[in-house]
C-alpha cells in the first residue's frame, strides 16, 4: 500500500477535516477522529475540488453553491451581450462557455436531479435573449431557442461518463486477461 511516508510528503492535522457520513444527529462522544495521535476537526460538510460533500449525502449545498458561482460567472457576460447586437445560437454559445460550464461543473458527481435554481438562471439568459415576460411558457423558451433544461445536458455528461468508463474496464479486461 503506498503511504503519505512513501512519498516523503506531511500531513497537517491542523488543515485536514473528517466528515462523517451518516443519516443524522449528531457524531457520538466516543468518536473521535485521530492522525499520529493529534485530534482531527470533524465538520458537517466539505469543499474539495469545487463540489460541497455533506454529511447526509446531499449535494443541496453543493447546488445553492453552484449556482451562487453560476450568478457571477453569469453577470460579466450578460452586461456585454446587451451592448451588442448577437444572434440567440451565438447568446447561447456565450451562455454554455462561460456559465453553462459553472453550472455543469461536477456534475458526474451530484448531477442526478432537476435543480429549480440552477434552472432559473439558464431560463434568466434565455427569455432575456427573446425579451419575452418571465411568465412566458419555459417550453416555448426552449423551444425557440432550440434548448433543452440543463438537467437534460448533465444527464448525457453522466452517460457519456459512465460509457467511457465501462469501455475503459472492458480494453484493461481484454489486455490483461
Amino acid at each position: 500500500m503506498i503511504t503519505v511516508r512513501h512519498w516523503g510528503l506531511t500531513v497537517n492535522p491542523d488543515k485536514s477535516k473528517v466528515v462523517v457520513f451518516r443519516k443524522r444527529g449528531p457524531i457520538l462522544e466516543s468518536e473521535k477522529w485521530l492522525y499520529n495521535s493529534v485530534p482531527l476537526e470533524t465538520v458537517d460538510n466539505f469543499n474539495y475540488l469545487g463540489v460541497v460533500f455533506n454529511y447526509s449525502g446531499s449535494f443541496v449545498l453543493n447546488q445553492s453553491a453552484i449556482a451562487g458561482k453560476g450568478l457571477k460567472a453569469l453577470n460579466t457576460p450578460l452586461a456585454n451581450i446587451r451592448s451588442f447586437v448577437l444572434k440567440p445560437i451565438t447568446t447561447c454559445q456565450l451562455f454554455d462557455s462561460f456559465v453553462g460550464s459553472v453550472l455543469c461543473y461536477g456534475c458526474e458527481v451530484w448531477g442526478f436531479s432537476k435543480n429549480k435554481q440552477i434552472e432559473r438562471i439558464h431560463l434568466k439568459v434565455c427569455k432575456s435573449r427573446l425579451n419575452v415576460k418571465n411568465t412566458t411558457c419555459t417550453m416555448s423558451v426552449y423551444g425557440e431557442l432550440s434548448r433543452y433544461p440543463l438537467y437534460i445536458t448533465r444527464y448525457v455528461r453522466i452517460g457519456a461518463r459512465l460509457l467511457t468508463v465501462t469501455i475503459l474496464l472492458l480494453i484493461s479486461y481484454i489486455v490483461y486477461c
